[in-house]
């Protein structure tokens, strides 16, 4: 329980520190045809939550079975790389957005 408590107490430090640091703002912040469907926690979108832990579980699982570890790692980066993609592909559709409005 102890390695729990650990790995969320770090990864919320960090989580917070980076929230502070990089200003990057949600997509409806630049574009105010996008309404969000429910209030968001704060006011930026990077660091993704859902990265965090994925990275925080693999390492409390890893702990305690070690052969997952690697298998568990992957997962963690794929996890990093579908945000990636699913924020480009945004991007892509907020400017087709754009597009449709203006024309």
């Amino acid at each position: 329980m102890s390695i729990i408590l650990l790995v969320g107490a770090v990864g919320l430090v960090l989580y917070k520190a980076l929230k502070a640091r990089t200003i990057r703002f949600r997509p409806y912040a630049r574009n105010r045809q996008i309404e969000p469907r429910v209030a968001p926690l704060d006011e930026y979108s990077f660091p993704s939550g859902h990265t965090l832990h994925a990275f925080s579980m693999s390492l409390i699982v890893s702990h305690s079975f070690s052969e997952l570890a690697p298998a568990l790692l992957g997962l963690a980066i794929q996890q990093d790389k579908w945000r990636s993609f699913r924020d480009a592909r945004r991007e892509v559709t907020e400017a087709k957005q754009r597009v449709l409005a203006d024309g």
